[in-house]
């Protein structure tokens, strides 16, 4: 019942192919969740409605902070018993910076949960705290990162919906918007509206320009198909039925199968004999994978996690 390795899967929605990765929440399993951070442009923190923000929810929102990954919070459980939501908002924005802004409400709370309401999209509707103040935190967090928004925004200029939500990517990259969203997961309450947010405003893979090293020279790695191939391992696994496998993100570049590729901690070069897409435990066959993808390589003892 409880997460204690990071596992791999992906889906469709809204147009957007989004590749997940569940991670543990328990303390003893943080170094799987880290791990996981390498490779993803989002971090999606799940807090208890009930049991507020705990030791693990500082840790990961800070190694999340510290690796300049966009941030979303995800109040789950709006649906249990004694939630006391305007001192839990408080809290997180106490705790987080005044970055956090509600995207959605709930329009109840405990066994009356039944769906949520919008703060940015003008949708109204009966909930439990105020919507339009609500709102208002997002829209200025929003802005603040972009100086041409920022200034019609101030003068009282109307922002299209296209504006706000090429703003609030734009925040999200830049770490001034947070947005929280509310869902109460056994049921499926808020889950549909916090996939429709994260096809619509998460970073895409495929548009994010991420900077490293290669010896003491920095490194713009573009995320361009017919670009250098450029991946990462972020989590290694012995598999009994499958041997070694290593997870990698896919940052620049197309990795194929039968492929010749170096890896530059040992400088050695190896041949992609296998590659493999994940959904959960199972596994298929791919042969060409591009910039934004998550695979597993078979049977490669020289690759361990971190390795470029």
């Amino acid at each position: 019942k409880h997460s204690i390795v990071a596992s791999v899967c992906h889906f469709e929605h809204n147009g957007a192919r989004i590749n997940l990765i569940d991670t543990p929440g328990y303390p003893d399993f943080v170094g799987q969740a880290i791990g996981a951070l390498r490779g993803v442009e989002t971090a999606v923190i799940v807090v208890s409605a009930t049991a507020g923000i705990e030791v693990n929810t500082r840790k990961m929102f800070q190694h999340a902070e510290a690796a300049g990954l966009a941030r979303m919070i995800v109040i789950n459980r709006c649906d249990g018993d004694n939630i006391r939501f305007p001192q839990l908002i408080e809290s997180i924005r106490e705790t987080f910076g005044s970055a956090c802004a509600l995207m959605n409400v709930p329009n109840k709370l405990g066994h009356d949960f039944s769906g949520v309401v919008s703060t940015i999209d003008g949708a109204g509707g009966e909930a439990v705290v105020d919507t339009k103040a609500a709102g208002q935190q997002v829209l200025d967090a929003a802005v603040e990162a972009d100086e041409f928004l920022m200034e019609r925004y101030l003068e009282g200029g109307e922002l299209t919906p296209d504006e706000i939500s090429h703003a609030i990517t734009k925040a999200l990259e830049g770490g001034t918007l947070v947005p929280i969203f509310c869902t109460a997961a056994k049921k499926g309450t808020g889950v549909p509206e916090l996939m429709d947010a994260i096809a619509r405003f998460a970073p895409s893979p495929v548009a994010y320009t991420r900077t490293g090293k290669k010896g003491n020279e920095d490194v713009k790695v573009e995320p361009k198909a017919d670009g250098p191939l450029v991946a990462q391992v972020f989590k290694t696994r012995i598999d009994p039925f499958v041997a070694k496998m290593n997870y990698l993100r896919i940052l620049s570049g197309s990795l194929k199968k039968d492929a010749t590729v170096r890896n530059e901690r040992s400088g050695k070069t190896f041949k992609v004999a296998q590659i493999i897409e994940l959904q959960g435990n199972q596994t298929a066959p791919a042969t060409d994978v591009g910039p934004g993808e998550i695979v597993a390589v078979i049977k490669v003892d020289d690759l361990h996690t971190g390795d470029t």
